[in-house]
């Protein structure tokens, strides 16, 4: 065996290799993970002092930020769209995101606008809105992309353009339905949503106006066929019947797909009564975003990491102060 054959084989891994390489990863990861909380360990029991202070600290920080006055609570609801893009909706409401911090004045802010006074306006941040998911493609809402995993290209899992969820956070849920109707006035107050609007309105109520004609000539149709029953001789057992010279066909799984479709754009007809109209009312989250409890693991373990890191400077102060005067 020449000298590149041995090189060669000694590069060469099987599958069993890989497996025991990552196991060794693996495992000496855990190894130094759990050095490392013996050394965190070691440095809370020899310098308690600091590592209670930070904790206490961390703690005290997390009970101020989460008292009962700055709780935020999330308030999502589902609006439709009636003529506008749904990517100009998304723009203009998140826009609302660099606009309501209180510390600028009243005319660079909303507030004179919307309505609210200062305080309604400074509870209210964190503006989102989140694509409305149809898994059947059709044309009813399944469920709300709030994490944005659909890229908007799958087939199956369709993006909506007539239904968008806004979604907000408020320290006053009490005044929420104050906030509703000054976002949606709002909203519904952008000129260019309002000539998109007219455009909408008038061909929905075209599309309404035919549905009516073509149910007229469905019934008269039925009422024909129905009353001179006694003229028709039945051919087959199949949906093909004649009355005279004439074959009627009876189109019923397309009647019923007809008339699905009809009430859909029917109970669209009724909500068409402004740019952007509410499904249902906002409804805040039960759970606040900064609950108490959470914020308070939280705490606990970011205040030990910092005392630990403080104990590590304090047991090692003379190396860093030589290494400083260097």
């Amino acid at each position: 065996m020449t000298t590149n054959d041995k090189t060669e084989t000694l590069h060469e891994m099987n599958l069993w290799d890989v497996c025991k390489s990552i196991a060794r990863g693996i495992a000496d990861t855990g190894k130094a993970l759990l050095r490392l909380l013996a050394n965190m360990i070691r440095l809370t029991y020899r310098f308690w002092w600091i590592t209670g202070i930070t904790i206490a600290i961390a703690i005290a920080c997390s009970l101020y930020y989460t008292r009962e006055s700055n709780r935020r609570y999330k308030a999502t609801a589902i609006v439709c769209i009636n003529g506008p893009a749904v990517s100009e909706v998304q723009n203009w409401y998140e826009a609302l995101e660099q606009n309501f911090p209180a510390h600028m004045t009243e005319e660079q802010t909303l507030i004179s606008r919307l309505g609210l006074d200062a305080e309604q306006a400074a509870a209210l941040s964190h503006f989102r809105s989140f694509r409305v998911i149809d898994c059947m493609h059709d044309g009813t809402a399944d469920y709300v992309d709030m994490k944005n995993r659909n890229n908007g290209t799958d087939t199956l899992q369709v993006r909506m353009e007539d239904q968008l969820a806004l979604q907000f956070q408020t320290k006053d849920p009490k005044h929420l339905h104050q906030a509703e109707e000054a976002i949606m006035a709002y909203l519904n107050s952008n000129p260019q949503f309002q000539e998109s609007f007219r455009q909408y309105h008038a061909n929905a109520t075209r599309q309404w106006q035919f549905d009516r004609q073509q149910i007229e000539k469905l019934d008269s149709l039925t009422s024909l066929f129905y009353q001179a029953a006694s003229g028709i001789q039945t051919q087959t057992p199949s949906v093909n019947m004649a009355m005279g010279k004439r074959e009627v066909v009876l189109f019923l799984d397309d009647i019923e797909e007809y008339f699905h479709r009809k009430d859909l754009r029917d109970h669209r007809y009724t909500l068409c009564t402004a740019p952007l109209t509410l499904q249902g009312h906002f409804v805040a989250a039960p759970r606040a975003v900064n609950g108490p409890l959470k914020c308070l693991a939280l705490a606990l373990i970011i205040g030990w990491c910092i005392g630990c890191i403080l104990a590590l400077m304090w047991e090692k102060r003379k190396q860093i102060s030589a290494f400083l005067k260097q």
